[in-house]
């Protein structure tokens, strides 16, 4: 975990970066696959400040539903069922 600049925060979930930034009121959690420069465009958000743990858990999920999908795929790449 590192601390990137005020209000902002780097956690490591299964070789995903979660960017954990605070906004007035709440939370927001950018979500970088590995080696990725751009990040998903699912981002989990709250308007509650005191929800951050439950906006980071929401992004944890998203992070296992993205690796689940591209173990589906033979090329990594999604193709809706």
């Amino acid at each position: 975990m590192m601390i990137l600049s005020f209000g902002v925060e780097n956690i490591d979930y299964r070789q995903y970066r979660l960017e954990v930034r605070h906004q007035t009121p709440g939370w927001k959690v950018l979500i970088y696959p590995p080696g990725a420069e751009f990040g998903l465009s699912e981002a989990p958000r709250t308007e509650e400040n005191d929800a951050r743990e439950a906006v980071i858990a929401k992004a944890k999920k998203v992070v296992d539903a993205d690796i689940e999908k591209k173990r589906d795929t033979p090329s990594g790449s999604y193709i809706p069922k």
